[in-house]
């Protein structure tokens, strides 16, 4: 996603904690593999520190005039694909 003059980069808006779980429902529901608590607590802190280096990212771009991508859709595959690292291959 390209951010247009005027218009809050996706991530002002994201609710982190209610993503995170609602993709983490859907993969339960899809794999019938329930992470434990801890591995869930484990995601909800890489999915902030994750979230929280793309938003410094795109202000720095943007402080300094570079021009600036971010999609929404990228952070979440790349949470997928963290979350599907916690699955262990048996199931």
């Amino acid at each position: 996603m390209v951010v247009r003059l005027g218009k809050a980069p996706w991530f002002e808006s994201f609710d982190v904690e209610t993503e995170v779980a609602e993709l983490l429902a859907h993969i339960e529901r899809c794999t019938g593999f329930a992470l434990p608590a801890r591995q869930r607590a484990v995601i909800m802190s890489h999915a902030r520190a994750n979230l929280d280096r793309t938003r410094q990212a795109f202000l720095e771009a943007k402080a300094a005039g570079k021009p600036v991508s971010t999609s929404r859709r990228a952070y979440l595959t790349d949470l997928q694909d963290t979350i599907f690292m916690a699955i262990p291959e048996e199931c």
